[in-house]
């Protein structure tokens, strides 16, 4: 088989999938695994977006707690300085 065969055999191949996929999702049972595909993925997409939410709120309040703290050592190294000079 050539190039070119091979590349119309793949090509009617995926047009035969594709009107197979279409044709089932047409059935009554098609139409049940797309809703449930659709239910599936949107409670995916929430729970995701709950976890990466939580997540987010975690490493802010760790930044914000190193923040706090690197103050801190800038104003305890400036009060020793402070001290120490005067």
């Amino acid at each position: 088989m050539n190039k070119q065969q091979k590349i119309l055999v793949c090509l009617l191949g995926g047009a035969a999938a594709g009107a197979a996929i279409a044709w089932f999702l047409q059935t009554e049972k098609g139409k049940e695994l797309a809703e449930s595909l659709k239910t599936s993925f949107k409670d995916f997409a929430e729970d995701a977006k709950e976890k990466i939410t939580a997540k987010w709120n975690d490493l802010d309040k760790g930044v914000e707690g190193l923040l706090k703290k690197g103050k801190s050592l800038v104003e305890d190294v400036e009060d020793k300085t402070q001290d120490a000079i005067s």
